[in-house]
């Protein structure tokens, strides 16, 4: 405060000046940002007049951000595939989930492949596809047109176009037999393309995880499905036991999760990690919890290339997979053996390679039946039964009528390796070993060994004696 003309005045210091000048331009922004947010929550709580509501289509009652996003993904796919692209009605429908008669799974986002409605679709395609013959309709796997599963549609069709072309020459060996089993077991037939992305139908295909066979079946999951896994045998290698295990496997988790997305993400990840996902964020959409990382990269990458596989295998000339080398089908007979055979005798009487043998049974890594396994029953080419059987009778004739042979010498040499010398055996009576082994010479038109044996130790004794004898005599000498 000082002197002035017009009375005392006061100053603020520059500082005081410059937060007053933010302060109030604070307070303007703050005052803007609360009237947009009053006037926007206005106009959306503003009722629509019913008259308008009428005459309004329902397809158009869409937001702006979801007619931004449809535009957004036909563009997508008309620079992905151009004219060539699937039609609408095509090979690649929305197949809905559920029983028959039961609800549809319902699609991950609001609007499902290619921007359109679910109920637009349902209409399109009609219901449920008709029941097969086992009593109840399984449920239909969905296979949706996401940008993910294009991503994957470009992927085998561009980088991995020479490895998949292998995968679908090879599937023709065991579809048809999986696919059988999986209608027996309940569930749909699409999932014997899970077969496809994980071995590509490669038997003796195996993961770091110690995942065996076309399955992909760690060890655990193979033995609580009942599956023999020892060091003689391996079942997660037959295409056939397998099969039924994976089934088991994947009817159990659909029973637990009641969505076939979820099935697929629990067979690859595991049902634990999953029910973990679904636990901490308290959702079941698949969608949500892959794209916001609730769940493994390779996870959130499988069903998407589940469904891109199946796609393209249900009709492979439509994506430009031409002059494929199907190999013929898996077919065989099942004849019971005894424990311990080898394969190449197996081979010899039915009349066919090793090679085939061993192709039919990829479970025997040792190359002959297992022990403790009693009329064990192995796959040898059709046709074939019958001589294998004969064969296999004469070949156990001969062998039971050498045992009783057998069984006697085994007993005599034990016994004279107890004693040091020929022992008494008891047969139908007490011989001595020299009787025995002269029975035997006898009997097979061979020298007498005993002799023989006991005519070099005379002679051994003799020369001994002579050296013996001789060398007293030098002494004396």
């Amino acid at each position: 405060m000082n002197d002035h003309p017009k009375g005392p005045r006061f100053y603020l210091p520059s500082n005081c000046v410059l937060s007053l000048k933010v302060a109030v331009r604070l307070l303007v922004i703050l005052f803007a940002v609360v009237s947009c947010t009053l006037f926007a929550t206005k106009v959306r709580a503003t009722p629509i007049p019913k008259s308008e509501a009428k005459d309004r289509n329902p397809k158009e009652n869409k937001s702006d951000l979801s007619e931004t996003l449809n535009d957004e993904e036909e563009q997508l796919e008309e620079k992905a595939y151009g004219d060539g692209r699937p039609t609408k009605g095509a090979e690649i429908p929305f197949l809905g989930g559920g029983e028959a008669g039961g609800p549809r799974l319902e699609a991950p986002t609001e609007r499902n492949r290619l921007g359109q409605d679910v109920d637009a679709e349902e209409e399109e395609y009609g219901e449920e596809s008709p029941p097969l013959t086992i009593g109840k309709t399984p449920p239909s796997v969905p296979l949706l047109w996401t940008n993910e599963v294009k991503k994957f549609l470009d992927y085998f069709q561009e980088s991995r176009r020479h490895v998949f072309s292998q995968w679908l020459a090879r599937s023709s060996q065991y579809v048809p037999s999986m696919k059988e089993i999986l209608r027996e077991n309940g569930l749909p037939e699409d999932l014997v393309y899970l077969a496809l992305i994980e071995s590509g139908f490669n038997l003796k295909a195996h993961s770091p995880a110690e995942a065996w066979g076309p399955w992909q079946i760690i060890a655990d999951t193979g033995r609580r499905y009942g599956l023999r896994i020892n060091r003689w045998i391996d079942e997660r290698l037959d295409p056939i036991k397998s099969t039924q295990a994976a089934s088991k496997y994947l009817k159990e988790m659909y029973d637990m999760f009641d969505c076939w997305l979820l099935t697929q993400a629990g067979y690859n990840a595991g049902e634990n990690r999953v029910l973990r996902a679904i636990k901490k964020t308290d959702n079941t959409d698949f969608w949500y919890l892959a794209r916001n990382g609730y769940l493994p990269p390779e996870t959130r990458n499988y069903v998407p290339k589940f469904m891109a596989a199946t796609i393209i295998a249900k009709d492979p000339e439509k994506f430009g997979f031409m002059d494929l080398e199907y190999r013929p089908p898996f077919l065989y007979e099942e004849v019971a053996v005894p424990g311990m055979t080898p394969l190449k005798r197996i081979a010899r009487w039915s009349n066919a390679s090793y090679e085939e043998i061993k192709r039919l049974n990829p479970e025997l890594k040792l190359g002959l039946t297992p022990p403790n396994y009693p009329n064990y029953k192995v796959k040898i080419p059709r046709g074939s039964k019958e001589i294998l059987r004969e064969n296999m009778v004469a070949y156990l004739q001969e062998q039971s009528s050498k045992e009783e042979d057998r069984s006697l010498s085994f007993r005599w040499r034990k016994a004279r390796g107890k004693r040091g010398s020929l022992a008494l055996v008891k047969k139908k009576g007490r011989k001595s070993g020299r009787r025995l082994a002269t029975l035997r010479a006898k009997k097979r038109n061979k020298p007498d060994r005993t002799s023989l044996v006991a005519g070099a130790a005379k002679k051994r004794r003799q020369i001994l004696s002579r050296v013996v004898k001789n060398t007293r005599t030098a002494r004396l000498k």
